[in-house]
């Protein structure tokens, strides 16, 4: 009897995975983007805005079309007894956000906001990429819009990771499209950074004569110093202060008059060096 029982258990648990499988929502092929739009699974624990093909909402009863401004938590309660009283997260704004058709699937776009954040990441990755001993080290990638034309790095490192990053990119957020010039194909290691053969030094590398200044060029974002009788890039961001610790990295805050204070790479001139003690002023070469 216990035998029987165990083989009838074992026949409903096929028959149950066998009809579970055939529910399996099917991906419906696309062609273009008029064949998608935005909906939310009302039958799913914690779901957020997806995007679906047209029919699927004429065929599924639980998907509902996004409309703008629509309050779907009435709908998708963030606590659900059936999902064993989980605690759902808010979904990500869905300002700017669309659905589109690609490689014949519907595909939710992310905001845009939130492509600046996964740009951002993306940029983070690719500066830990680049670091160097000597110029035999370096080689170049080439990113495209919006990562950069070229991007120095390692040879020795493996970007398949972020490659793949930047593919995801592309294929969530708005893309992008620009020309590039000539690009260098020669690179010195520059204070253990792969820079273009020709870039100067930043403040850190020493400071170089104004001749050796007017025959390199400042790496990205950095801005030509000159001193009496030397020169060095820096950065110059601008940025209102009361402190250094609110300036970027490489920067401090300084006054020209011991009253506006700003973050800049400044390191020579006179200046006022310490918004404590505005009547301190410093004259440096």
């Amino acid at each position: 009897m216990r035998a029987l029982s165990a083989m009838a258990f074992a026949a409903l648990v096929v028959v149950l995975l066998f009809v579970s499988g055939c529910n399996e929502p099917q991906i419906v092929a696309c062609e273009n983007d008029s064949d998608c739009a935005l909906g939310l699974n009302l039958d799913k624990c914690c779901s957020c805005v997806e995007a679906f093909h047209l029919s699927e909402f004429s065929s599924n009863p639980n998907l509902a079309k996004y409309e703008a401004g629509k309050d779907y938590n009435y709908y998708r309660p963030l606590i659900k007894a059936n999902c064993g009283n989980q605690e759902c997260k808010m979904c990500q704004s869905l300002e700017q956000a669309k659905a589109v058709c690609e490689n014949k699937k519907c595909t939710a776009k992310f905001p845009q906001e939130e492509c600046s954040m996964l740009e951002l990441k993306i940029r983070e990755e690719m500066e830990k990429l680049n670091h160097c001993e000597k110029a035999g080290n370096c080689a170049a990638k080439y990113p495209g819009c919006p990562f950069g034309c070229q991007m120095p790095i390692n040879k020795a490192e493996d970007t398949l990771a972020i490659e793949q990053k930047m593919k995801e990119y592309n294929a969530q957020c708005e893309q992008c499209l620009y020309d590039c010039a000539d690009l260098p194909k020669d690179f010195n290691c520059l204070q253990g950074k792969c820079v273009p053969a020709g870039t100067c030094r930043g403040y850190e590398g020493g400071t170089m004569s104004q001749e050796e200044m007017q025959s390199c060029t400042c790496p990205e974002g950095q801005t030509k110093m000159r001193c009496l009788a030397s020169a060095y890039c820096a950065t110059q961001s601008m940025k209102e202060c009361k402190s250094s610790e609110d300036c970027p990295e490489g920067e401090r805050c300084i006054s020209s008059d011991g009253t506006n204070w700003h973050c800049t790479g400044q390191q020579c001139g006179c200046y006022y060096p310490d918004p404590k003690d505005p009547e301190m002023q410093i004259c440096a070469d």
